[in-house]
C-alpha cells in the first residue's frame, strides 16, 4: 500500500471518530428543587438530571445556561454544575410562582423547557 493511500485511510478513520464524538444527547431533566433561606425566602432552584454540561467525561467544558420565564427570560447565575445537578442562584427580591424554566447546555445549543412552580 502506498504511503499516499495510507494516510487517506487514517484520514478518514480520524474524521469518522471525529463525527461519532459529536453526537451528543440532548440534556434530560428529572427535577428541579427550590432552596430556601432561614426566612422562607426562595434562593435556589437546583436541576438534577443527565447530560446537563457540555464536556468529555467527569469534566463540564462550559456552563450552562439557565433562564426564569423562558428563552426571552431573567438569566440566572449558576453557581454550581456537574453533569448531572447545576445549581442558579435567583434573583432578589424573588415573586414566588410559576416559571417556564429555559435550559441550556450549548453542547449542541439545545433547548430543555420545563414548565414549573417555584417557591
Amino acid at each position: 500500500m502506498s504511503s499516499s493511500k495510507a494516510r487517506q485511510i487514517l484520514f478518514g478513520l480520524a474524521v469518522s471518530l471525529a463525527a461519532v464524538g459529536a453526537v451528543v444527547a440532548a440534556p434530560v431533566i428529572n427535577a428541579v428543587i427550590t432552596g430556601y433561606s432561614d426566612t422562607g425566602t426562595p434562593t435556589s432552584i437546583t436541576i438534577n438530571g443527565t447530560g446537563l454540561c457540555s464536556g468529555y467525561g467527569t469534566t463540564c467544558g462550559s456552563t450552562p445556561t439557565v433562564k426564569l420565564g423562558g428563552s426571552n427570560g431573567t438569566t440566572v447565575t449558576v453557581t454550581a454544575h456537574t453533569k448531572t445537578s447545576v445549581t442558579a442562584s435567583l434573583p432578589q427580591p424573588f415573586t414566588v410562582g410559576g416559571y417556564e424554566l429555559y435550559f441550556n447546555t450549548c453542547t449542541a445549543c439545545r433547548d430543555v423547557r420545563v414548565h414549573d412552580g417555584v417557591g
